[in-house]
């Protein structure tokens, strides 16, 4: 690690104008440095979603669970690729399986999945455990990040509510679900919660659709406004 983890968070969120988030209480909630190990991604990636959504753009707040543990691959934004698909390998099941849900077939998905033209539009990608280990463990640090995931969607929550803003929470994958809940019930915010497309088939999705959905449904609460899904890149 070539830079203090609380200095590249105050970094971004600088960058994307998110003042309300640099405070005391959530910085001392950083995982320290030294604890993190050779981790995916790497430091300066760590924190790209608060820099590549800029907070004035915010729209949809969007948590997955955890970054990509292959090398060279995960770029700080849920579900996005620093490589280009040829690179990939195996590793993009859950980023494939989330644009099938936009009828986006594999031969459709170009070489850039970055993810950053949703970042462009105010969707803010994050995930609930910013790190693994660059072997996919996401070892000890996994309860730290857990604490400041969940301390830094409170801070979003109520802002939201304090500016009476109307972005969209979305999580995908239940095993938050019940503080995710907690929290928002406390200001009136409905989350919606979804599969992880890790563990998409097409069983499941048929059972559910407001899994199938998803993607419509923030539209339709963000309506007028709306987000075009298909531009990804």
């Amino acid at each position: 690690m070539n830079m203090d983890l609380t200095k590249a968070f105050e970094n971004a969120i600088k960058d994307g104008g998110w003042k309300f988030l640099n405070t005391a209480e959530l910085k001392a909630l950083l995982p320290k440095s030294r604890a993190l190990g050779n981790t995916s991604p790497e430091l300066d990636y760590i924190f790209q979603a608060f820099r590549k959504t800029k907070y004035k753009n915010l729209k949809v707040v969007l948590y997955g669970k955890d970054p990509y543990g292959d090398p060279n691959v995960a770029n700080g934004l849920a579900f996005g690729f620093k490589c280009k698909k040829k690179d990939c390998g195996r590793t993009g099941g859950s980023l494939f399986n989330l644009l099938k849900r936009l009828n986006i077939s594999d031969q459709e998905i170009s070489e850039d999945l970055t993810l950053e033209g949703w970042a462009q539009q105010g969707v803010l990608l994050l995930n609930r455990y910013l790190t693994v280990r660059a072997n996919g463990d996401s070892g000890s640090h996994r309860k730290e990040w857990q604490k400041f995931f969940e301390q830094t969607l409170r801070a979003l929550v109520a802002d939201r509510q304090k500016k009476k803003h109307n972005w969209v929470l979305v999580c995908f994958g239940f095993d938050e679900k019940d503080r995710i809940q907690e929290i928002c019930n406390r200001v009136g915010l409905e989350p919606l919660i979804s599969l992880h497309p890790a563990g998409f088939n097409n069983a499941r999705l048929k059972k559910s659709r407001r899994d199938q959905e998803i993607f419509l449904e923030i539209n339709r609460r963000l309506a007028p406004q709306k987000i075009d899904w298909q531009k990804f890149e």
